[in-house]
């Protein structure tokens, strides 16, 4: 009796745990002529594949190197904001088949342009599951970390007219490099490409097709790096600034007329940051924090997972708060 008392407790206290996550988690996989990859996809318990509910958001969250999607979720505490906003989440996994360290191959040529390599396989994959789970495409939005942060750039690019909102964390500009060789100095010393041309090359990638409005952007990056160091953070907001100067019109004519704002936070107990903001008739389209003695992790991430750092500000936080003004939450 006592043994049962003490199980059927353990058990009450489990289903009463704050940090359960409801919800549900699928997994699948997408083929095509570019190869296969898997992905995960969370559900929060508010979704109904019901045509006469409304159908949620997605965020498409792309890891970095030597993580998976469980890892990566896990110290994001994404799918925990998931369960509570109401949105899902589309993990797409790399294979160590193609690469050893679970990297993106952001560098390769193929995987830096539309509808080939890996940027395709993504995009099929969350064409996939848009349509299988009944999510809402026109409310797609896209974040990444290091290698993920550098695919974000390609999508972004690549593919404009999908996204609401996008966010980089630690990861490098379109074209930033062409191939393995030079992605390590690239890694390491930033790109020697001009982001003039990265954004004159994303915008032919784009398809020369303006977009009415600018693609939204928040970059996160640490001052303290090994590996995607700080110089990264200005090239892409260099990169994204002139890309969106492309898309309004399709000129590089600085008609966005945009306007520049400084803040520095210093909050107690996290580190201290920076934040640059690019308005465009009144409203922030580029917002780039760069933070004060952080690594290459997630800032403000769970640190029981490698590549995280619980002392910076919560970047989840960050994104999602960003992504929110554009649909997110609508």
């Amino acid at each position: 009796m006592i043994k049962f008392l003490f199980t059927f407790s353990s058990v009450l206290l489990f289903l009463l745990s704050p940090n359960l996550e409801a919800g549900r988690i699928e997994s699948g996989s997408y083929y095509s002529f570019n190869g296969m990859r898997s992905y995960k996809v969370f559900l929060p318990s508010n979704h109904s594949e019901s045509t006469n509910h409304g159908k949620i958001p997605v965020i498409i969250a792309l890891h970095g190197c030597m993580q998976d999607s469980e890892s990566f979720a896990a110290g994001t505490r994404l799918n925990e904001w998931a369960e509570k906003l109401g949105f899902a989440v589309y993990y797409p996994e790399q294979s160590k088949f193609f690469n050893i360290y679970n990297c993106w191959n952001w560098f390769l040529p193929t995987n830096q342009m539309k509808n080939t390599g890996e940027a395709e396989l993504i995009m099929g994959g969350l064409k996939k599951v848009t349509r299988e789970f009944s999510l809402n495409k026109d409310k797609t939005f896209l974040l990444g970390m290091s290698s993920g942060g550098a695919v974000v750039s390609i999508l972004a690019n690549c593919y404009p007219r999908s996204f609401q909102a996008v966010a980089t964390h630690h990861g490098t500009m379109y074209k930033a490099a062409s191939d393995v060789f030079s992605a390590k100095e690239v890694v390491y010393n930033g790109s020697k490409i001009a982001p003039e041309v990265a954004a004159a090359k994303g915008y032919s990638c784009s398809g020369f097709t303006p977009k009415k409005n600018p693609l939204p952007a928040v970059i996160i990056h640490g001052s303290r790096g090994a590996v995607m160091r700080a110089i990264h953070a200005t090239q892409v907001e260099s990169e994204l600034r002139i890309f969106n100067d492309y898309l309004d019109n399709g000129i590089r004519d600085n008609s966005l007329d945009d306007e520049m704002t400084f803040e520095k936070f210093t909050p107690d107990n996290l580190y201290s940051y920076d934040v640059v903001t690019w308005s465009h008739r009144g409203r922030p389209y580029i917002k780039r924090y760069m933070i004060e003695t952080l690594g290459h992790a997630w800032s403000g991430g769970d640190n029981q997972y490698e590549f995280n750092d619980p002392h910076g500000p919560d970047a989840t936080k960050i994104i999602l708060d960003f992504f929110s003004e554009y649909g997110l939450n609508r």
